[in-house]
Order: C-alpha cells, then sequence, then structure tokens
C-alpha cells in the first residue's frame, strides 16, 4: 500500500503529462505515485503488484519490436481521490490476481487487450465503480465484479473461469465473447450474489463446457440474443426478471434428467423468439410467465423429456404460442399449465408437434382461448390428452427436409407450407427444394431515404416471376408487397423502400410463383430500427455514498420531466431536475442534503417521470 498513500508522504507529482518506465522512472508505481496522464511501459518482466489510485492511463508500448505484453505481478485498483477518475490499462499481462477496493470513489475502470492470468476481483464492502469494461481481453481466472453502474464485457475470450457479475444497481452488457469452460460454474451468471443485477443483454457470444451456460436473475430486464450455448450439463440458458428476451439462441447438448435446456421466466413481459433447443439430456425449454407472454416460431427437438413446458402464475393477461415446432422429443412435444379468466387470452396456434415419444400436446389446465392451426403427427401417445382434440387442428406430416442432422425446414411440397385458413405451420418455411443458385444475392440496409434492398437470381429463375415482401411483425407475417422505387446494378435489381421508418425494424423476403400457390426463395432478412435514446434513468451512484449522487437520465426525445428524491417515508426531500429538456443523455448531481441541512443516512427513493411512465431507482446515504 505504499504506492496508494505516497501522494500523502511527500512525494512531488512531476510536471510531465507522460513518463515511460523504465526509461523515465524505473518503476511502475513511482510513475504512478507521480500522477502524470498516462504511463508508458516497455516490454520486459516486472517484479511488481502496482496500485492505481488516481486518473491514468497505464498503456504498453505497442510500437516496440516484436511487441509483447509487459508482465506484471499483478495489479490493484484502490481509488483515493479525484472526481470521476477513470483508470485506463490496455496491453499488459498480470501473471497475478487483479484486484478492486473501492468503496467510496465514484470511478472507472476500463481494460483493453490484458491477459489476466489469475483473474480479476472486486472485494469492495461498498462498491462504487460506476462503470468497468473489459474489452478484448483473454481472461484464465474468474472474473468477480461489482459495478454500482455498468458493467461492459465485449470481444474478450475466457478459458476455464466464470464471469460474475453484482449489485443491484448494475446493468451488465457482455458481447461478441468467448468462454470455454471446464466443467465447473456458470459461464455468466449472478448465482450467490446478495441482490439482483438491474438489467442484463448478452448478445453474441458463444459458451461450452461448463455446468451451467448462463444464468442471470435481474430486477428490471435481460435480453439474450444470438448466444450459442453448447455442452453444459447444468442447463443451456436460465433468466428470470421482470421482463426476459431470447431470441434466435441455439443451445445444445445442455441440461440432464429434469434439468431443461432454458429456462425463462418473466414477470412482466416474455419473448421466446425464433430460439433452437436441440438434443439436451433433460427436457428442452421451460416458459414461465406472470402476466405477458409471446413463444414464436422457436424450434425444440430431440431433448430427453418434454419438449416445451409452459407454466403461467397466477393467470396471465396475454399469452400467445405460434409456429412453433417440437419434435422427436422422449416426453410430450408441449406442456401446458396456464389457466386464462374471461378477460385474458390465450392463443395456440399454428404449432407442430411431430414424432415425440409422449402426446404432441398435453394440457394440465383446462382453460384456454383458442387452439387452431396446429399440427399433431406420428406422436408416441397420441396427439392431445387433457382437452379435446380441436376441429381446427391438423394431423398430416410435416415433411421435414432432414430432421436427422436438425433441418425442420419443410419440403415446397408439405401441406403446410400454405395450408388454408392458417398460412404457414412450424417455425421454418421451405428450405431442403431451393435450389443453391435460385438465389445469389440478397442484401438490405437502411440508407437516409429508407431502406436499400438488393438481390439477383441465378438461371434458375425469371425476375419477371419474383417480387419482394415485407413484414413488420416477424418473419412469420403478415407479408405485403411494399411500394418501392426500381433500378439495376449490373444484373442485380435494386429496390428503394422509401415508406420503411427509422425506428421500425422490417423484413424482406423474395417470392415466386411458377403455376399454384406463390413460394418463397430463401431466407429472410431483417433490417433492424435504428435506436437513440430513451426514457431512463441511466445511473444512480455510488451507492452507497456520504458525499454527492451523481444522477444520469436520459430522453428519447425533447420532453417536461420530472427528477425527485423521496425518503423512506414519501416526504420529498429534493428535485433536482424538472421542466423541459432536450433529448439525449443528462447529468445532475444531488448533494444529499435538504433545506442546506445534511440528510441522514438512510435509503432513498429517485424517481424519473417522464411522457407516459417513470423509472425509479434506491440510493443508500451512510452517515
Amino acid at each position: 500500500m505504499v504506492g496508494l498513500f505516497a501522494p500523502a508522504t511527500g512525494v512531488a507529482p512531476v510536471s510531465a503529462s507522460s513518463l515511460v518506465v523504465p526509461d523515465d522512472i524505473p518503476t511502475i508505481q513511482g510513475a504512478l505515485n507521480s500522477l502524470p496522464d498516462t504511463v508508458f511501459v516497455r516490454s520486459r518482466v516486472y517484479s511488481e503488484v502496482p496500485v492505481v489510485f488516481a486518473h491514468v492511463a497505464l498503456l504498453g508500448i505497442p510500437g516496440d519490436p516484436a511487441f509483447e505484453r509487459p508482465v506484471l505481478a499483478g495489479l490493484r485498483f484502490s481509488p483515493a481521490f479525484g472526481d470521476f477518475p477513470t483508470f485506463r490499462v490496455r496491453g499488459v499481462q498480470c501473471g497475478g490476481p487483479v484486484y478492486i477496493q473501492n468503496d467510496d470513489v465514484l470511478s472507472f475502470i476500463v481494460l483493453e487487450q490484458c491477459l489476466l492470468l489469475a483473474g480479476i476481483s472486486d472485494y469492495s464492502a461498498y462498491p462504487a465503480t460506476a462503470g468497468i469494461t473489459l474489452r478484448g481481453c483473454r481472461i484464465e481466472g474468474d472474473a468477480f465484479l461489482k459495478a454500482d453502474g455498468s458493467c461492459e464485457i465485449d470481444s474478450c475470450i475466457f478459458v476455464g473461469s466464470q464471469l460474475i457479475v453484482g449489485q443491484e444497481n448494475c446493468s451488465l452488457n457482455v458481447s461478441n465473447s468467448e468462454f470455454h469452460g471446464n466443467g465447473t460454474g456458470f459461464a455468466i451468471s449472478t448465482v450467490g450474489l446478495a441482490s439482483d443485477i438491474l438489467s442484463a443483454t448478452v448478445a453474441g457470444n458463444v459458451v461450452a463446457g461448463y455446468s451451467g451456460g448462463i444464468g442471470l436473475s435481474a430486477i428490471f430486464s435481460i435480453l439474450l440474443d444470438d448466444n450459442v450455448v453448447r455442452d453444459c450439463a447444468g442447463g443451456g440458458i436460465g433468466a428470470m426478471a421482470d421482463i426476459v428476451r431470447l431470441t434466435q439462441n441455439r443451445v445444445e447438448r445442455c441440461g440432464e434428467r429434469t434439468t431443461f435446456g432454458v429456462t425463462a421466466w418473466g414477470h412482466d413481459s416474455l419473448v421466446l423468439l425464433e430460439n433452437l433447443i436441440a438434443n439436451c439430456g433433460g427436457p428442452g425449454m421451460l416458459a414461465g410467465l406472470d402476466r405477458h407472454g409471446i413463444i414464436l416460431g422457436n424450434i425444440v427437438c430431440g431433448n430427453r423429456g418434454n419438449g416445451i413446458h409452459l407454466y403461467a402464475n397466477p393467470v396471465p393477461e396475454v399469452l400467445e404460442v405460434k409456429n412453433n415446432t417440437s419434435s422427436f422429443n422422449s416426453g410430450n412435444g408441449f406442456v401446458s399449465y396456464c389457466s386464462v379468466d374471461v378477460s385474458g387470452r390465450y392463443e395456440f396456434a399454428g404449432n407442430i408437434g411431430s414424432g415425440n415419444s409422449g402426446h404432441g400436446v398435453f394440457w394440465g389446465f383446462p382453460e384456454v382461448s383458442a387452439v387452431h392451426c396446429n399440427d399433431w403427427f406420428d406422436n408416441g401417445l397420441g396427439p392431445v390428452e387433457g382437452l379435446p382434440p380441436s376441429s381446427e387442428d391438423l394431423s398430416t406430416d410435416p415433411l421435414f427436409c432432414n430432421p436427422a442432422i436438425g433441418d425442420f425446414h419443410l419440403f415446397a411440397g408439405s401441406p403446410l407450407v400454405d395450408w388454408p385458413g392458417c398460412g404457414r405451420v412450424g417455425a421454418l418455411g421451405v428450405g431442403c427444394s431451393v435450389t443453391a443458385t435460385l438465389v445469389s444475392r440478397f442484401d438490405a440496409a437502411r440508407v437516409p431515404e429508407g431502406v436499400r434492398i438488393v438481390w439477383e437470381l441465378g438461371e434458375a429463375a425469371a425476375a419477371a416471376l419474383v417480387w419482394l415482401e415485407r413484414s413488420e411483425a416477424g418473419e412469420q407475417g403478415p407479408w405485403s408487397r411494399p411500394t418501392t422505387e426500381r433500378a439495376h446494378d449490373g444484373q442485380a435489381e435494386v429496390e428503394l423502400d422509401r415508406t420503411a421508418v427509422a425506428d421500425r425494424s422490417y423484413w424482406y423476403r423474395l417470392v415466386t410463383r411458377e403455376s399454384g400457390p406463390s413460394t418463397v426463395i430463401g431466407p429472410a432478412i431483417l433490417v433492424e430500427a435504428l435506436r437513440g435514446p430513451s426514457f431512463r434513468l441511466a445511473l444512480v451512484g455510488p451507492s452507497p455514498s456520504r458525499g454527492p449522487v451523481r444522477i444520469e437520465f436520459e430522453l428519447r426525445e425533447r420532453a417536461a420531466i420530472e427528477l425527485d428524491v423521496f425518503d423512506v417515508q414519501g416526504r420529498l426531500v429534493a428535485s433536482p431536475a424538472r421542466g423541459v429538456w432536450p433529448g439525449g443523455r443528462h447529468a445532475v448531481s444531488w448533494t444529499g442534503q435538504a433545506g442546506g441541512a445534511r440528510l441522514a443516512g438512510s435509503v432513498y427513493l429517485v424517481r424519473y417521470r417522464f411522457p407516459g411512465g417513470e423509472d425509479r431507482r434506491r440510493v443508500v446515504r451512510t452517515p
């Protein structure tokens, strides 16, 4: 701890804004004690465990010939002073642990392109780290992180280690990273922590070889998109929050016996869209909800238990289970324990339950609003149990392309491609009968004028018989032909959709007709909405705090807002911001006082009101 207290014991800061170790000063700690803006470290082995305590950038020097990271014995972050200091460390290797001890300084920690061979852990009793970011790092020990704001993990590689994140006010974002486990723990989790995180977004990651893949519990929301989770015996994905959304995740060979491949519970809203759960050692998917749920376009196949298990507590207001494929599972294709009252709606339509050892669907409770256009075919115990079969359901071979290798697309000749009165049934459309050369190019991207779509056909089709369709509701439609401006770019057709607005997402597909019904050629593509600021509290901290509290909030657009602070008895004690504010992100400070007097240590509520809603956050003030 000598380095931490050096500024208070007579070591005068130098005037230089940057220092080079060992050229200007022999040790890293000596350079940090001099309080420069930047410390450059040449490539060699250092026996030090430097303590970073004030705003600084600690950087390896990539300009060295045959650059290798400088090797440190370890590293400690222990902020001592400053207004929102940032500690940036780039391009270093730590052979020993990296520790964070931050109980009272609202600060930011950024590690980029670092190799952490013994992990990173936060031992703060009252965490005040407003933001921690790991970008482009390799971690070979557990990462136990606490943040009273945001935790960002981007393009990192975890080897034999886990990412465990805590603190109630923390927003977690993990993207484009790899997790290679050794058979223990969860790759990404909040398991075992005293409080849930605020929210989590986990997207584009690959997880393999853990006892469990992703296990998260949050106060507000969990969004998991486009992740691949494999070979995690204790379960692939587990998520519980007010709002839970899983989109286009792939979970394979996860779970065992009674452990589901995916367990998702949304207290207020649950959306499960186009996920694949395959060949798991137990049941496939548990979808649990309290109020609203949409289960759409999922494929659950080859699992050693029931396929899709639906459970609502106590009575959902809206539940839609549509266009899912649950096939070749060892139990029932679908199991439903969901009740609805006269004011609720539960629609079960367009699903396929085929080739399961049990029933196509088992109705545990008899309440359902509408059942139609489902296909129950070749299930070991029969099509339906628990309710009389619906006269609007089907019993026909789906004609999957090749279920033995997991291809659940439909042949062009499948009756489920476009069943009269139902449209397409199941999760996937035509696949195996479309030749590879039919569509040689199909791209769509936003341009200032709208959306620009470029497509080109091979020799197998004539352009005059092909047209573009658009959907605003999802890949399942409904579809319509947009009015576009057409041009040519060589052999390619260029269509400009000026009716596409910036804040909406659109699906586009190509359709042809030779004779009879029209046929979709190739998969649809998605053009996502342009996302700007939303109405929300972005940061409230530090918490606990004895000093000022920074409050950051966002406005989607110019609007009248109210930002107030209340005590535990509901009394208004401060109004840091009121009136009309421009759109964007803003920050104000609450001093912890009311009427010029310091408030007692307690729990306070920050309430942010905006047009159409409000956001709340608790903050703890210490005596």
